[in-house]
């Protein structure tokens, strides 16, 4: 009886199939490769193209793993750079505040050239300057002689640098190397965006700056002139570094 109410009239019976257990998730359908996506080749090279299945074969889908990033490395300053070339000599760039410069020969010599060329400044503060971090200093120096020259520029500001000092050796003088290194420096402020180059120049060497464009710093803010070392017997001289100068920083 039962065999005659299900089939009649063409009617088909479907098996019952059981519920999943409650939590257990069911198994995804396989993915079949459709035919129009196989080569037009015969079956037998199926699989030596790209890794196809014969057909009728089925593959499971498969969740890709996302690419791991690559960990990005800040690039890292150099801490001496050669920058240019001035006739024999290479002005190369020293960046303060290094540990590996402490034992660098070069930056040895830019400190006893200058307790030399200079004897008024304390050797102190001249360590301090050298190690100072974000210093930069230029060197003038040659395979022959050395370190000839030296000049040493520190932020002292957002739009104002200062010249620590600059050296020359009493022996390589009147051949522009001061003049190079004043200017490298000016150039310098002026790939950071700094406004104003200052210095503090003593009797023999206020002509000096003169002729470089520097004048004297009367209208200074007394809150930049709290950001600059001091130098005594000295006169606090300025620059822009514009070609158009503003008026001087408030």
């Amino acid at each position: 009886m039962e065999d005659e109410v299900l089939h009649h009239r063409g009617a088909t019976a479907t098996p019952h199939k059981e519920a999943p257990p409650c939590g257990a998730r069911t198994r995804k359908k396989p993915r079949r490769f459709h035919e129009t996506l196989l080569p037009d080749v015969p079956p037998s090279k199926w699989t030596d193209l790209g890794g196809l299945p014969r057909r009728g074969e089925e593959e499971e889908e498969e969740e890709e793993e996302p690419l791991a990033a690559k960990p990005t490395k800040k690039k890292a300053k150099r801490h001496i750079v050669a920058m240019e070339r001035c006739g024999n000599e290479t002005i190369s760039r020293l960046l303060g505040g290094h540990a590996s410069l402490r034992s660098s020969e070069l930056l040895g010599s830019v400190r006893r050239l200058t307790l030399r060329a200079m004897p008024t400044l304390e050797e102190k503060h001249v360590d301090f300057v050298l190690a100072e971090p974000g210093v930069a200093t230029f060197v003038a120096h040659s395979r022959e002689a050395g370190t000839v020259a030296c000049l040493s520029l520190r932020r002292a500001a957002s739009s104002l640098f200062q010249i620590s000092f600059v050296a020359v050796d009493p022996r390589w003088r009147r051949r522009r190397l001061g003049t190079r290194l004043v200017d490298r420096a000016i150039r310098h402020a002026r790939q950071y965006r700094v406004l104003y180059v200052a210095a503090y120049a003593d009797h023999a060497a206020l002509d000096f700056f003169q002729a470089r464009g520097f004048t004297p710093a009367h209208d200074l803010s007394s809150s930049l002139l709290g950001t600059l070392d001091h130098y005594t017997d000295s006169t606090l001289v300025v620059k822009p570094t514009a070609q158009h100068p503003r008026a001087p920083p408030p």
